[in-house]
């Protein structure tokens, strides 16, 4: 991607360093998603958690939940 603001990100990769939600350092963020280091297995207990039956979740608030955890394991996620 060329002449965006995303441009030097990896579109569909895992992010390879920290974010952090709402600040302009990490020090100040409302929130901070796990470290880069444990994506895969963290993803992993994510669709563990969406297929389980024994969960009384509303879809509305599991689709959300979901959501926010698979978007901030990316890099160029925007939102």
């Amino acid at each position: 991607m060329q002449g965006v603001r995303v441009e030097k990100k990896t579109p569909g990769e895992y992010r390879r360093s920290q974010n952090w939600i709402r600040a302009i350092s990490l020090k100040d963020a409302v929130f901070i998603p796990p470290l880069q280091d444990h994506l895969n297995e963290l993803l992993g207990d994510l669709e563990n958690f969406f297929h389980n039956k024994n969960l009384d979740i509303p879809i509305l608030v599991m689709a959300a939940i979901i959501y926010q955890h698979y978007l901030n394991s990316f890099e160029s996620s925007e939102h």
